[in-house]
């Protein structure tokens, strides 16, 4: 495994995946710094986080999806905590590497792990057949596509309140009080709060509607992936997820 990219002082962004006992836990991030990395033995010495301005001594054998910012761009890798300790005035984490360390691909998209309200809503038929009519162009006068648009853009919803998981330049995971089927395609509102409050309206197609394993008032997990997703909205979206992790990353420092 090539460490090589890595140099100390690195920032990390840490995700918690599993306890010590192998059980699936709620996603829960942090933020930490590169301290010292031994190769021979893939392990690495780093900062113990820090919320809130308090110090947060994260549980020894935890999983932890790791993505490392180095000036040869973004890193990322699956690490178990092995030991906490303070050395000098430092309090330190030993971490093991139990994964492939990888490189980002330009064609991947970063996952932010966040907590924000989504609004999202099933296609209604009318709504999907004066979409499809507009895609079309199968109008005989321009007055009869403008008439289509305005009764596309008068239409009244009913929207659902989620709550968000995590989401991406290509996708989102959100907590839904309703389960929706693989393969449809529902609509959502994103407030991309911090970027000049902008909304994002958006086709998401579903890949996964799972009811959540514990107690939580019969939610919904749900992932999907954007579909007929324009450019800007979709450099709108990259945009905010890096301005949102770049601001953690700074509180770090």
């Amino acid at each position: 495994m090539d460490y090589s990219g890595l140099g100390i002082g690195n920032k990390i962004n840490m995700v918690r995946m599993e306890d010590s006992l192998g059980i699936r836990t709620q996603p829960k991030q942090y933020v930490s710094q590169l301290l010292d990395i031994e190769a021979e033995k893939k392990s690495a010495k780093i900062s113990m986080p820090i919320e809130n301005k308090v110090i947060v001594p994260l549980e020894i054998g935890d999983i932890y999806k790791i993505v490392i910012y180095t000036s040869k761009g973004l890193y990322q890798c699956m690490s178990k905590i092995l030991k906490r300790y303070k050395e000098n005035s430092l309090y330190v984490l030993d971490i093991q590497f139990v994964g492939k360390l990888e490189k980002y691909q330009r064609r991947q998209y970063y996952r932010l792990i966040c907590d924000m309200t989504v609004a999202h809503r099933p296609q209604s038929e009318e709504e999907i057949r004066l979409q499809d009519k507009l895609v079309a162009d199968d109008f005989e006068t321009p007055l009869e596509k403008q008439e289509c648009i305005d009764e596309l853009s008068n239409m009244v919803f009913d929207w659902e309140k989620g709550r968000v998981v995590d989401i991406s330049g290509g996708g989102i995971k959100f907590n839904s009080p309703v389960k929706y089927e693989n393969g449809d395609i529902i609509v959502l509102k994103i407030s991309t709060a911090g970027l000049d409050d902008e909304e994002c309206v958006v086709n998401l197609r579903i890949i996964q509607s799972a009811k959540k394993e514990f107690p939580s008032g019969g939610t919904f997990d749900i992932r999907g992936e954007f579909v007929d997703i324009n450019n800007v909205m979709r450099e709108n979206l990259i945009k905010y997820i890096f301005e949102e992790q770049r601001r953690r990353i700074k509180k770090l420092v």
